[in-house]
């Protein structure tokens, strides 16, 4: 069989992936994944995992035996990894960089993780301080413009570093170390303020790294940020040139007393360099590149610089286990050549490319489903999911801040209008008329009993979330409804990227997303960790048409099923929405 072409500026390695099934699991304790002791027992005790799911199994053994093999250790692959969201990607580059990083003598920034927003850095942050924190000596810091930039300066650099800059009466301006000053290991943070502290950051310095991670890529890749990924290019490649001046290539610049400037230099209280004389070259970069889709446009990835580069891709196929298991298998047992025969024995076979348009990985626990309805109707379908007895927690995402915000004042007056109705029907039919010929009949009404209160529909909590509110009223809700405290988030497409709430059982497309991976994301927040999960579209018949031609572009038309709103249920919910809409009207006069 003749190979298949990849499409037209398409790399034969991101075309031609190598598919692992989404059903792979590797028992916790199994030799395949070669991990500490220590990191086995905080997986087990911390997360409760028994098994590593698919992407885990595919990128463990790959990144840690790369690392700990002396023949490979200088050539390491760049790894491009799809897979569903909720299945455990971001475990999947933490575990390997506290394990590779974990026996480390110098803090020295060595692990760059960049994700979209500042709500995904606190959640990757705090995942990372998880398996360091008392196993090992790694600091980790986050840029997420919650701290004032001071602040987040002082973390990074050290506070003694930064007072004693700010005190050397030596010099008019702080010395620029050559070798630059870190505080910490791990640095989560979000594109633009990753430029703001280059341009800004006294001593401030990419050229110890050893990982770029970046994580929701068709995000982080699609935005400019300033050209956040030329500077950072710019200052790991400065980075591979200071350390080629030691390896024979260059002569070496001296200090005052003749001594080599080293790239790694420890520095004293008054910031005295300590210059190392024996020197060796930096391990070399490794990018992580992790997301839920593909990039629409795959020449965004070329601006990396790969070097032997894998494509890793989770998949739901039961056609493509077989394969991916063979895969699985050379990961396994020689992760150094994986690339290379993993794509000669592609041009041999000759598998169909990816469909760069977009390529949709679901959980094969989310059932999904589309609902017709009209645009008057539309709140009441939330309100008749989400108090469905399956719901107990769910997202409701919109077009807008605004349209979010309108929506959960409805819901809320509605909420109430139709819960006072059932309450003083209940109450009507509890308490009779008075019969004057009953002797009984004198006697008082006896109020609604408690047992018969429970009967009642339970009043639905419901809130706004949206970039309007501040991180530490967002981080409040986020724990809230984390604890069963709320049953509706209404929320914008903020929410749609990276966030973990494993509790989240229902989605909600109250409006259709504008393209295919907004829908992927969205629908991505349920069904997380082999938990099930419900995600329910409504449209109204103008756009059964373009939500069909979303799902047609993510080959995913036939996995949505129809859901019919029972009739009985909307006419119950008229008179009390009727009530509602027109306080609504009177609030926005």
């Amino acid at each position: 069989m003749s190979p298949i072409a990849a499409p037209a500026g398409v790399p034969a390695w991101l075309a031609h992936p190598t598919v692992i099934p989404a059903s792979t699991k590797i028992p916790l304790h199994s030799d395949k994944i070669p991990l500490s002791t220590d990191l086995r027992t905080r997986c087990a005790t911390t997360d409760g995992i028994v098994d590593f799911f698919a992407v885990q199994a595919a990128v463990l053994p790959l990144l840690i035996h790369t690392a700990r093999n002396v023949t490979t250790r200088h050539r390491l692959p760049d790894l491009c990894v799809s897979a569903p969201t909720g299945s455990g990607k971001t475990l999947a580059y933490v575990l390997p960089v506290v394990e590779k990083l974990r026996h480390r003598i110098v803090p020295r920034l060595r692990a760059l993780v960049v994700v979209p927003t500042p709500d995904l850095v606190q959640q990757v942050y705090a995942t990372f301080v998880q398996y360091c924190e008392g196993g090992t000596d790694l600091k980790v810091a986050a840029f997420d413009s919650q701290a004032t930039f001071a602040d987040e300066e002082a973390a990074v650099r050290g506070r003694a570093e930064t007072s004693a800059d700010a005190t050397h009466d030596d010099f008019p301006t702080p010395p620029v170390r050559r070798g630059g000053v870190s505080a910490v290991d791990i640095l989560v943070t979000t594109p633009g303020r990753l430029t703001e502290h280059l341009a800004a950051t006294r001593d401030f310095t990419l050229q110890h790294l050893e990982f770029l991670i970046i994580d929701e890529a068709d995000h982080v890749l699609n935005q400019d940020y300033q050209g956040w990924l030329e500077k950072i290019r710019a200052a790991t490649e400065q980075s591979a040139a200071t350390t080629a001046s030691f390896t024979g290539t260059q002569l070496p610049t001296c200090d005052g007393l003749g001594l080599p400037h080293h790239d790694a230099q420890a520095t004293g209280a008054r910031g005295i360099a300590d210059p190392y004389i024996f020197c060796r070259p930096a391990p070399r970069l490794q990018k992580l590149i992790f997301s839920a889709t593909l990039p629409s446009d795959p020449g965004h990835l070329a601006l990396l610089n790969l070097v032997n580069p894998q494509h890793i891709a989770v998949r739901g196929t039961a056609e493509t286990a077989p394969e991916a298991e063979a895969d699985r298998a050379a990961v396994d047992q020689n992760p150094e050549t994986t690339a290379e025969a993993a794509d000669t024995k592609k041009r041999k076979q000759g598998p169909p490319p990816v469909d760069f348009t977009v390529h949709f990985t679901a959980p094969p626990s989310l059932q999904e489903f589309s609902v017709l309805t009209t645009d008057q109707n539309r709140p009441l379908a939330v309100y008749h999911l989400i108090t469905a007895p399956r719901c107990r927690s769910a997202l409701c995402f919109t077009s807008s801040v605004e349209a979010a915000h309108r929506l959960y004042q409805l819901l809320t007056l509605f909420a109430k209008k139709y819960y006072e109705r059932m309450h003083d029907n209940k109450h009507r039919k509890l308490v009779k008329k008075p019969n004057p010929k009953d002797p009984a009949a004198a006697a008082p009404a006896s109020p609604l009993p408690p047992s018969d209160a429970t009967h009642l529909p339970t009043l639905p909590v419901i809130v706004d979330f949206s970039s309007d509110l501040d991180p530490a009223q967002r981080s409040d809700i986020l724990q809230r409804f984390k604890r069963g405290e709320i049953q509706l988030l209404v929320c914008s497409d903020m929410f749609s990227r990276g966030l973990d709430v494993d509790c989240v059982d229902t989605v909600i497309n109250y409006d259709l997303p504008a393209q295919a991976q907004g829908y992927i994301h969205r629908v991505g927040r349920t069904a997380r960790a082999g938990r099930e999960g419900h995600a329910y579209t409504l449209m109204a018949a103008r756009e059964m048409t373009k939500f069909r031609n979303l799902m047609r572009a993510a080959d995913h038309l036939d996995q949505v099923s129809r859901y019919k709103l029972p009739s009985n249920a909307m006419r119950r919910f008229e008179k009390p929405y009727g009530m509602a809409v027109r306080q609504l009207g009177i609030i926005y006069k």
